[in-house]
Formats: structure tokens, C-alpha cells, sequence
């Protein structure tokens, strides 16, 4: 569903020894739309209230029932034009 490299070198990175960021440098995550489309639930994901719990899906998170929850406000996805059309294609 998603890979998570080191920004600059674009190698894998194994998340197993780091909590939140790279070592000393910043991770990307790429993500397959294909393989996230089919898990999302589009009139829930825009009904849901706003809480960081109903990205899950979007997270790098190997067992989402181990999220820890404490009633955070998501801050809302943009849209991105460098998206956009690759998912309508």
C-alpha cells in the first residue's frame, strides 16, 4: 500500500528502529492510490468527523488496531495537482 524512503537517497527505509522521522533525515511516503482506493469508504471518509483516527488508512501503520487515539483534529488533506490526473487516468 505504501513505501516509505529516505527523501533524498530514495531508498526503502525500514521503520522498525524510528518512531516518527529518519535518522537525521526527512522520509517520504508513497503511497498506491489503486491499493488506498480500495479500502476507503468515500461517503464515510466525507461524513467522518474530523479526527486524525479516520486517515488510518492513509498511514504508514502496520496494525491500526495498536493507534493510539487521544482525540486529535485532523488537519485536512489538499489537493494536489500532481495527483489529480494521475488518479483520473
Amino acid at each position: 500500500m505504501y513505501k516509505i524512503l529516505n527523501f533524498y537517497t530514495k531508498e526503502e527505509v525500514s521503520t522498525d528502529s524510528f518512531v516518527f522521522a529518519g535518522e537525521n533525515e526527512p522520509w517520504e511516503i508513497q503511497m498506491n492510490i489503486n491499493e488506498i482506493s480500495k479500502k476507503i469508504n468515500k461517503d464515510y471518509f466525507t461524513q467522518a468527523s474530523p479526527c486524525l483516527s479516520k486517515y488510518i488508512p492513509f498511514m504508514p501503520i502496520k496494525d491500526p488496531s495498536s493507534f493510539v487515539y487521544l482525540r486529535e483534529s485532523a488537519t485536512p488533506l489538499l489537493k494536489s495537482k500532481n495527483n489529480r490526473q494521475r488518479v483520473r487516468n
